[in-house]
């Protein structure tokens, strides 16, 4: 299973709220993770997470999967 952890301080690195996103693709790999943030004008900013991901046993070899997350931590995400 792909799990991308996702920690956030808000203090300046002295605590850590953290939280995990299980992804339930278990046959493939995502690669070369890059994250940025969006800060949102209706209340709610985002990570945006781009990964390529890797496909076993098919035609296509790969493609690029961007995850979104609200930037309080949280195992909600959308996968597009």
């Amino acid at each position: 299973m792909i799990q991308l952890h996702f920690a956030r301080s808000t203090d300046w690195g002295q605590t850590f709220v953290t939280s995990q996103i299980n992804d339930s693709y278990f046959n493939y790999g995502d690669w070369y993770p890059v994250s940025a943030f969006k800060k949102s004008s209706f209340g709610v900013d985002s990570i945006y997470i781009a990964v390529e991901r890797r496909f076993a046993n098919t035609s296509l070899k790969s493609k690029v999967r961007i995850i979104s997350t609200p930037w309080t931590p949280s195992s909600a995400f959308f996968r597009y």
